[in-house]
């Protein structure tokens, strides 16, 4: 929390300071009011006039592993664009995170992100960005092979990097269902 002295009157802010550059820059701030305002919200005042709720930690976890993991610098090597708005591997990611949590359509995807904390992490998303016309374009760019080899890397890194013992993994696609037409 951080207070600016404005008119001799104190403001609060709650504040998400990051290096950014080799500088300390402030990437997002949500106004508290003022000291009084504040003390009389302690002492329970009246009912605040809107709530803003954000889902936080599934989206959080997944967002923070992906990046662990390197998935979306890992895409935006073998996939490269422009520097402008989201890279190809954050729009996957994002995408994946959805998909894991509460899949919406390419449409909706905007009011799901503004929903979740995952604002926080990349606050200078905007509405626009999440167009389903933006994510094909960026899907467009992608070619079989780029995909594949995305694919291979970020399943081979994951595996080496957790130790993941491929030797008690099996595949058995014996028992699927199927449909026969047996009406001919």
């Amino acid at each position: 929390m951080e207070h600016k002295k404005i008119n001799g009157q104190y403001y609060y802010y709650y504040s998400l300071w990051e290096w950014r550059n080799g500088k300390c820059r402030r990437v997002w701030q949500k106004y508290l009011g003022k000291l009084q305002d504040l003390a009389k919200a302690a002492q329970g005042g009246p009912d605040p006039a809107y709530a803003e709720v954000f889902e936080f930690g599934p989206p959080i976890a997944l967002w923070l592993e992906s990046q662990r993991q390197g998935i979306a610098e890992t895409i935006d090597r073998l996939c490269p664009k422009r520097i402008q708005g989201l890279t190809i591997g954050e729009y996957i990611t994002l995408a994946a995170v959805n998909r894991a949590i509460r899949p919406v359509s390419k449409r909706g995807i905007w009011e799901w992100f503004a929903g979740t904390s995952l604002r926080r992490c990349l606050p200078t998303v905007q509405e626009g960005m999440f167009s389903s016309q933006r994510f094909w374009d960026h899907m467009d760019s992608v070619s079989t092979k780029q995909a594949g080899d995305a694919w291979a890397e970020i399943i081979g890194g994951i595996v080496s990097h957790e130790g993941v013992d491929l030797s008690r993994v099996s595949y058995e696609g014996t028992n699927f269902y199927t449909f026969i037409n047996t009406l001919r």
